[in-house]
């Protein structure tokens, strides 16, 4: 590995900058023979005259590179995941259970789901952003796909739409009805290994269990009473609800009797003149 053995232009952007000047050699190091003793950039600035196919061959190269050494550093983390998931104790995977981080998601087959239940048609496209919402709030090792545009296919959309939603108001909303639901299970489980904790005789788990219990009654006691209903009002109520009462049930009787005798009529039992009682 040798010096770049550029010498700047006076109109490259470098010299017009002021960062070098005219007649400077580059100080990079990293020069071959396969590069023609330039460095990476001064090779391609070579290239774009000389040899164009040779940059697109470049940049190729490199991102195949960069696709291969990300798969091993995905394949690096899931071992990394895996190997800790045996370490794990049982407490430790109910915990993941209520916060919801040791679940499978599989975004085709949910989005699915989503779109034949249509649960919220007056925001637009919220199937394919609750979908995404999720598929963003599911560790990557446990989530399918992996790739950001395997999501674009699945969902229809655009990268950038992807991009746009993930700084929009309605998934911000999302994740906090979704911190919400994790808050509420946490709380159950919580009061589960306290109440667990009691029954053993932890002197310190009863502390905070009573502690507790005082607290909530004492927020009982604190809610606001509705003012009493005045004792001529409730007896007027009740006055105007019996008579109502009785009044209906007078008209029902009526009409009992009414279709007895009509019924009786054309039945011959009785005459139209006759008094049916």
């Amino acid at each position: 590995m040798r010096q770049c053995t550029y010498i700047y232009q006076p109109l490259d952007e470098s010299v017009v900058k002021g960062k070098v000047k005219d007649g400077d050699r580059c100080i990079n190091i990293g020069a071959s023979l396969k590069t023609r003793d330039l460095c990476g950039g001064h090779f391609k600035q070579w290239n774009v005259k000389n040899d164009p196919e040779a940059n697109k061959k470049i940049t190729e190269k490199q991102k195949a590179s960069m696709l291969k050494n990300q798969a091993k550093t995905r394949e690096k983390h899931k071992e990394v995941v895996e190997g800790a998931r045996d370490l794990m104790s049982e407490q430790t995977n109910e915990i993941l259970r209520v916060l919801g981080k040791n679940e499978k998601y599989d975004l085709k087959y949910e989005y699915s789901l989503l779109l034949m239940l249509n649960s919220n048609p007056e925001i637009e496209k919220y199937s394919e952003k609750y979908a995404f919402a999720m598929w963003l709030n599911t560790p990557e090792p446990m989530r399918t796909p992996k790739e950001m545009s395997e999501v674009e296919g699945i969902l229809g959309v655009s990268k950038i739409t992807l991009a746009l939603w993930r700084r929009s108001p309605e998934l911000v909303h999302i994740f906090n009805e979704k911190v919400k639901e994790c808050a509420a299970r946490s709380y159950i489980f919580t009061l589960e290994k306290l109440l667990e904790q009691v029954a053993i005789g932890n002197t310190q788990c009863i502390q905070v269990s009573l502690k507790h219990a005082v607290e909530l009654m004492n927020k009982e006691q604190a809610r606001p009473n509705f003012p009493a209903v005045p004792k001529e009002l409730v007896d007027q109520a009740k006055k105007n609800y019996d008579n109502g009462t009785a009044n209906k049930l007078e008209n029902v009787a009526n009409q009992v009797s009414k279709a007895a005798a009509y019924d009786a009529i054309l039945k011959g039992n009785v005459k139209p003149n006759d008094t049916v009682q």
